[in-house]
């Protein structure tokens, strides 16, 4: 017999859970083989181990109703599933729907535009390429491009660009 089948075997050689004419002939091979020799009476010292861990066994009277417990407590786990998972997924659900809904207000408010108040409590649309709101077109001057007022107080940048603004442009750089 070769290594590669012995190893295969020596468990159950050790065990005596071989027949006859297999454990002979692993018998044979370990008298042969040094390694698999050692690899038998590491498996005996693990068993004789294993052994002494046994211990005492439990009373008859533990085992009468054991059975019927186990099967009572099985069946009270499955009619009562956890909490923690139906508290996790809500989470989960609840956590995404944050996202999305956060995601939709900046999305929104993009479209629609910044708006900001003025000093006074009125509306002021900025644009993207924001420069201060004023408070009157006389201001213009300081803040480079021309500044209107609609009917409705809203005051809107108009992209004008004057002959002033651009002097004063200039000369910032």
């Amino acid at each position: 017999m070769k290594c590669r089948k012995a190893r295969k075997l020596v468990a159950l050689y050790v065990t005596g859970d071989l027949d006859y004419h297999k454990a002979e002939a692993v018998k044979e091979h370990i008298i042969t083989c040094d390694a698999c020799a050692e690899e038998a009476e590491t498996y005996r010292q693990s068993l004789q181990t294993l052994g002494l861990l046994k211990g005492r066994s439990m009373p008859v009277e533990y085992w009468d109703g054991y059975w019927d417990e186990l099967r009572g407590r099985i069946h009270t786990e499955k009619a009562h599933p956890r909490t923690t998972n139906r508290l996790a997924r809500a989470f989960t659900v609840a956590a995404a729907a944050a996202v999305i809904l956060l995601a939709v207000i900046a999305v929104w408010s993009r479209l629609a535009g910044p708006y900001v108040q003025d000093g006074g409590g009125r509306e002021v649309v900025v644009d993207s390429m924001s420069r201060p709101a004023v408070e009157n077109t006389s201001e213009v001057d300081f803040y480079l491009p021309g500044v209107v007022e609609d009917s409705t107080d809203r005051i809107y940048d108009s992209h004008r660009w004057d002959a002033t603004c651009e002097t004063a442009r200039a000369a910032d750089f």
